[in-house]
């Protein structure tokens, strides 16, 4: 079946200039003799529009040019779908990008998407809202919130609102069911990651995989802060390991707990973010895993 390709670009993610990337485009997919569309997205962009133009097009493949916002929708637009989803990384922290092992170089990026291999990575469901990246209540959430409101974007803004945050950043209580077991707790953040990319590199947990059925669920408790700095950086560094619900929890400063699914009872009602993106809190939030719900063109 002949490959039809349906590009998305979002002109305003990241802090590169996308002047020339139509060009790029057009270029590259002309001498490949692709059959190929391009699409411009908007800040109201969503799920339903990327559907419409695929069946519109009889799309086989959908390739998202942004950040994670943007890879965001277009996941949603193909899971559980024979679309393939290839991604050309021009956002801010390409975090799926990165985790994937896709190059941030568009040319390269571009090369690997005419490969056509594919591998089927999981995404997960946040109360009804769908994620592939990572989502998190408490401080990291304040920080996309900060971040999203920002004027100037990229890594210097991101660190600047990551400070800020954190000297204001106050615990938060948790009741959180895992399984069978349910257990209370304060904490600055809570993270549960399908990828082991926050984006730009930094890692927050380690031994995610997008391929294995589980998120990762990261619990910073509450502590005096130059503790928690301290624990956190053992954590991207990878140094905390994966534990059981069986083990005692209370000895623990950073929990660190893989599950297909979880429930948190955001008593204090803490910020949350999906993908990086804000979005609205819940005094419950629900999370379950999607296994091998993208095809993702990939090496």
């Amino acid at each position: 079946m002949q490959r039809i390709f349906l590009f998305i670009i979002n002109p305003v993610s990241g802090t590169r200039t996308k002047a020339g990337l139509e060009s790029f485009l057009h270029s590259r997919s002309k001498l490949a003799a692709l059959n190929y569309y391009i699409k411009h997205t908007t800040a109201d962009l969503n799920t339903s529009q990327v559907k419409a133009w695929i069946n519109e097009l009889s799309a086989t493949d959908l390739i998202a040019c942004g950040g994670d916002g943007t890879v965001n929708v277009a996941a949603n637009a193909v899971a559980n779908t024979a679309v393939k989803l290839g991604i050309i990384p021009v956002g801010s922290g390409n975090g799926l990008a990165r985790s994937a092992g896709i190059p941030l170089k568009p040319s390269q990026a571009f090369d690997l998407i005419l490969l056509n291999t594919t591998i089927a990575v999981d995404a997960f469901i946040v109360n009804g809202k769908f994620a592939c990246m990572l989502c998190g209540v408490g401080l990291d959430a304040a920080v996309a919130h900060s971040f999203a409101s920002s004027i100037k974007r990229g890594l210097v803004t991101y660190i600047k609102q990551s400070i800020f945050q954190f000297a204001k950043a106050k615990p938060f209580a948790f009741r959180i069911a895992v399984g069978d077991c349910v257990f209370n707790t304060e904490a600055f953040f809570i993270c549960i990651a399908n990828s082991n990319q926050f984006g730009n590199n930094l890692t927050i947990a380690p031994v995610a995989s997008l391929t294995d059925g589980l998120l990762d669920l990261i619990i910073v408790k509450r502590m005096p802060k130059l503790a928690m700095l301290f624990f956190v950086i053992k954590q991207v560094l990878g140094f905390n390991r994966v534990t059981t619900i069986s083990t005692n929890l209370e000895k623990h400063p950073i929990i660190y707990l893989q599950t297909p699914q979880l429930t948190l009872q955001n008593l204090d009602a803490a910020l949350l973010h999906i993908d990086g993106d804000p979005a609205e809190t819940a005094p419950q939030i629900d999370v379950k895993i999607l296994p091998g719900a993208i095809n993702l063109l990939i090496k």
